[in-house]
């Protein structure tokens, strides 16, 4: 369960703590039903990637289920952001899982975490 930050914590700073942001990959991924959630992790950069809120819910919508597990392994970047490793499952509609390994940059947006790679 992902616990929320009150409204008058001080914005967070660099450096990123890495077990946050593992657990902000994790919950990310495993949140897809819930599209307003996951779209707020998401830096400004990545949300014009998918275009809009409906296209980010229509997407995900695709999937029956998404998990993600393993978030170890995190090393930091120059720009003071850092690549969170995680593995991905996807259920289709019909059943079909696939599983994928992938690295998501997450930033410092505004005072908080933020997915700044393609999260899909």
């Amino acid at each position: 369960m992902r616990s929320t930050v009150p409204a008058t914590s001080p914005p967070l700073q660099g450096p990123i703590n890495w077990s946050q942001a593992g657990q902000l990959v994790i919950d990310y991924y495993n949140g897809t039903t819930n599209p307003q959630t996951t779209w707020d992790m998401l830096s400004a950069n990545l949300r014009s990637v998918f275009g809009d809120m409906q296209a980010f819910q229509q997407y995900w919508s695709q999937y029956k289920q998404v998990s993600a597990r393993n978030a170890r392994g995190v090393t930091p970047n120059p720009d003071g952001s850092v690549n969170v490793p995680v593995d991905v499952t996807y259920t289709g509609q019909d059943g079909a899982a696939r599983q994928d390994h992938k690295v998501l940059k997450v930033i410092i947006e505004n005072g908080k975490l933020a997915i700044d790679s393609d999260g899909r």
